[in-house]
């Protein structure tokens, strides 16, 4: 029996230092999807290395070794490393116990500093469960070096680190298999990352198990990567298969234990539990992955994304730049829903709009609406800059009882600011103008327009047009947004939902989104619609009005 796989067939995962465990069913299936990439005859009655650089409890390598077919190989090395020993000793129990021919060598270290030590030391098949730990986090000395040593860039994570290593350590007929977050499939920090692979492996599949909930208490929406070395004859696009939850569905799923069983199956409509799931398999279109997302491609969507493509006229970052709202860093002291307490209330209170006022066309009024201290201005030249707080005396009567905690922000105060002041405040004279606000995270696209001034939280995207003549324009963006058109393109384009099938609603993203020409009839109706379920308080009539708007964007990029 396999003492690890029993020892963690129940404990699926514990987070630790960014470590998550992997699920038995998980690694079983990665094991084997691993082997099947091995030409075995390269290897046959020869020496075989095998490094999993962030072991955990083993269970990735268990797999392996219980699926492989040792005797096959003359010998087999198995190096695993992990700053974490406190399994080690099970390990070693469990492989020499089971594999005694089995060579094992298990190293205390950080994988990068393997890495450092280790440069020409190659590997025949690599598997792994990197961290998930944003660079961030990691102090400011460790992130400046890896950010240097791998050009990373912006919000990245220390698992790019690790992939990339990874690339380079294994073997001219190796195979990598790694088990990692999906989010560089699609955020824009992640091409370096999807760029670098693309120079260095031949990618073989794509696995994006999305909302899955295969890592049941992390926050985390996997994927699978199976690649081996690039070489001359490296060729063809990648498989890539996606599933995620689907909430109402007219379909007939079929019952199944679990998603591991028909990952490779013919069945598109699966059950597991209570819980929908569709599973869409294409490829990677290595001839458009470049400067775009990672995204599963399929005839299908190819071709409804190239008829989109003809009808285009512009983008929505053609209109005007999209921005996040405010961030102070400090919100418990700059927004409340209760300022009607405060006898004096502070002089430069402004409305804030949230994700709970998030509504197609118009904001909703919530329950509890919220007012933020806004102390910012434009001066003469129309740039940003602190109010001067001996002007509003209640306003600095309440921030002066916070200045203790304000001031300990260091990050602004190192950036030359005033102790008062909000962390990302945007341009003041830039809130006055009409403009499109919209949630980062929602299940159905939630724009709506603003034309009463006020400020939007850091939660939400707002977009003002470049030139006053093209508020027209905005309200054309307006009714493209918020149509059924926009949640196909975005499911087709771009694929990025978090769990229950909400999307992420990104700067990246919308920016992207198509602009049918304006001059035409059909924009011009358009246009006119949007105008009228802004104003239409009427829920019947506004739906009817949305039922006729979802005909015409469809017929705008011909589509009918």
């Amino acid at each position: 029996m396999n003492i690890l796989a029993s020892r963690f067939q129940n404990i699926h995962e514990d987070k630790k230092n960014g470590v998550t465990y992997t699920p038995v069913e998980l690694a079983e299936f990665v094991a084997k999807k691993a082997i099947s990439y091995l030409d075995s005859s390269d290897f046959s009655n020869k020496k075989i290395r095998v490094l999993d650089p962030s072991i955990g409890d083993g269970i990735l390598i268990s797999e392996l070794l219980r699926n492989l077919e040792v005797s096959k190989f003359s010998e087999v090395e198995i190096v695993g490393v992990d700053l974490d020993d406190s399994h080690f000793e099970e390990i070693k129990t469990s492989i020499q116990n089971e594999y005694p021919n089995v060579k094992l060598i298990l190293l205390k270290n950080d994988f990068l500093d393997f890495y450092d030590s280790n440069k020409e030391n190659y590997f025949d098949i690599i598997i792994a469960n990197p961290p998930y730990i944003r660079t961030q986090i990691i102090g400011s000395e460790k992130s400046q070096k890896i950010s240097k040593e791998f050009d990373l860039k912006g919000k990245t994570d220390i698992y790019y680190a690790f992939m990339m290593v990874i690339a380079k350590l294994l073997s001219h007929n190796g195979v990598s298999a790694t088990i990692t977050s999906n989010r560089f499939l699609s955020i824009k920090s992640g091409k370096v990352l999807r760029d670098f692979l693309l120079d260095t492996l031949d990618i073989q599949s794509i696995y994006d198990l999305g909302d899955t909930k295969v890592f049941t208490s992390a926050a985390v929406l996997p994927a699978l990567v199976f690649s081996k070395k690039k070489n001359k004859e490296s060729g063809g696009n990648p498989e890539f298969t996606t599933i995620y939850e689907v909430k109402k569905s007219k379909q007939d799923h079929k019952w199944v234990g679990s998603i591991f069983s028909e990952l490779e199956g013919s069945s598109k409509y699966i059950k597991v539990g209570k819980v929908n799931f569709e599973i869409v398999k294409g490829v990677l279109n290595l001839s458009k992955s470049r400067n775009n997302v990672w995204a599963v491609g399929t005839e299908i969507n190819d071709t409804w994304l190239s008829k989109v493509a003809e009808n285009t006229w512009k983008t929505f970052k053609d209109v005007g730049p999209i921005r996040v709202g405010v961030k102070s860093t400090a919100d418990k002291v700059f927004i409340r829903d209760d300022w009607d307490k405060f006898e004096l209330k502070p002089e430069l209170l402004r409305y804030l709009l949230t994700s709970d006022c998030a509504q197609q066309f118009k904001a909703v009024a919530p329950k509890k609406p919220k007012e933020i201290i806004y102390p910012h201005t434009s001066n003469e030249k129309g740039k940003k800059q602190a109010i001067d707080l001996n002007d509003y005396p209640f306003t600095k009567k309440y921030l002066e009882e916070y200045k203790e905690k304000l001031s300990s922000r260091e990050y602004l105060m190192k950036a030359g600011r005033n102790w008062y002041e909000l962390w990302v405040p945007q341009d003041p004279s830039l809130w006055c103008k009409p403009k499109i606000v919209f949630p980062d995270i929602s299940e159905k696209p939630k724009f709506w327009m603003d034309l009463d001034e006020n400020i939007v939280n850091g939660e939400c995207y707002w977009i003002t047009p470049n030139n006053t003549e093209d508020n027209e324009l905005l309200w054309l963006c307006l009714a493209v947004a918020n149509s059924k058109f926009i949640e196909m393109f975005y499911d087709y384009k771009f694929n990025n939902k978090l769990y229950s099938g909400k999307r992420r609603f990104m700067k990246q993203y919308v920016e992207e989104f198509p602009i049918p020409d304006p001059s035409l009839d059909n924009s011009k109706e358009l246009i006119e619609l949007s105008k009228n379920i802004y104003q239409e308080t009427n829920l019947e009539k506004e739906q009817n009005l949305k039922d006729k708007l979802d005909q015409l964007v469809f017929k705008a990029f011909q589509l009918n």
